[in-house]
């Protein structure tokens, strides 16, 4: 038996007498506890890569979409500017970690429409934390967001942050040049 209890690549190769070797296989596992896990992202990271540690993601947004909500994942930002293509859109029980606030940018390219944003919704902010609506009560959100700062881009962004029908959030961030709000905590 083979112990994996993080991440492995195994290497294989079948061998028979009388018979050719076969080509070399690889395959890699990641095997969880279920419980939570840390994964990465830095400006030297891949899309492509795992996110796991030594094999970071290169945009938050894309973790944010790779990570399963409700478990208590952390995504760790490191040190650098990471400008984001899309809103960065946190499920609950997802953290979101930077480096420090004087380490850790995140701001965004591209052009967000800001001339007609309807400004009761999330459309047009950086980082999003939105739940639908529930009878009589808010999704228990479980997460930090902090270590980080946001640039508004210039006000091109409507809100650095945007929490919504959420509560058990804690924010220590800094966030500036944004067009209307720098955070909005907004009811369902």
């Amino acid at each position: 038996p083979i112990s994996i209890t993080s991440t492995k690549t195994l290497k294989a190769i079948g061998i028979k007498s009388g018979m050719t070797n076969s080509a070399v296989a690889t395959a890699t596992y990641t095997i969880s506890t279920g419980g939570a896990l840390t994964y990465y992202v830095s400006t030297s990271g891949s899309n492509s890569n795992s996110g796991l540690s030594g094999s970071p993601w290169r945009d938050v947004a894309y973790a944010a979409a790779q990570v399963t909500g409700g478990v208590g994942h952390t995504i760790s930002v490191g040190a650098g500017t990471f400008s984001e293509s899309s809103p960065i859109i946190l499920k609950p029980k997802v953290n979101l970690v930077g480096a420090g606030q004087g380490s850790t940018t995140i701001t965004k390219s591209g052009s967000y429409d800001v001339s007609n944003i309807n400004y009761d919704i999330p459309t047009g902010a950086l980082i999003q934390l939105v739940s639908p609506p529930l009878p009589n009560a808010p999704v228990d959100g479980g997460q930090t967001v902090s270590n980080l700062r946001v640039d508004g881009a210039s006000r091109t962004v409507k809100a650095g942050v945007w929490v919504q029908n959420r509560n058990n959030v804690t924010m220590n961030v800094t966030i500036t040049n944004t067009n209307f709000r720098g955070a909005v905590f907004s009811p369902g």
